[in-house]
């Protein structure tokens, strides 16, 4: 069963990683407790629960930036290079954010026809998420090196 994530992965297919798998990594951290969420989030938009978790902990520096603390931005969403803190959008909570972000990640990135649709792997979608040319393989790493399976 493959649970690994490469910048070629195809970010439909579900992880077989459980919300407890999600969760140790960033027990003790402003992230933990959000296995649940990002699972929910897999089922409801078909994307990659590993993917989300990953993203999340990459974006937030594993919920320490000030996006992740002061608005519960844990993704950078919105946080455009020019003026990323006053850019960024607020939410109620970390799961909120999960949710948002998920429902777009689906609907402009993954979706054909979407604003922002290149494909359905983290390659395709660094193309336009992020500034970064090596932002796929960051998302990649964190994955590979956090996570582990219980199976």
């Amino acid at each position: 069963m493959q649970w690994k994530l490469t910048i070629k992965s195809e970010l439909r297919i579900p992880t077989p990683l459980t919300s407890s798998d999600l969760n140790a990594p960033v027990k003790g951290t402003s992230l933990a407790g959000l296995g649940e969420v990002w699972k929910y989030a897999e089922y409801r938009y078909n994307i990659n629960a590993l993917f989300l978790a990953s993203l999340a902990i990459l974006e937030s520096g594993w919920g320490r930036s000030k996006l992740a603390q002061k608005k519960n931005n844990i993704y950078g969403f919105m946080a455009y290079d020019r003026s990323p803190y006053a850019s960024a959008k607020a939410f109620p909570s970390k799961a909120h954010c999960i949710i948002h972000v998920a429902q777009y990640l689906d609907r402009e990135y993954l979706t054909p026809g979407g604003k922002f649709y290149n494909g359905i792997t983290p390659k395709a979608i660094g193309k336009f998420y992020a500034s970064d040319p090596d932002w796929a393989y960051k998302v990649c790493r964190v994955a590979n090196l956090s996570f582990s399976p219980s199976f």
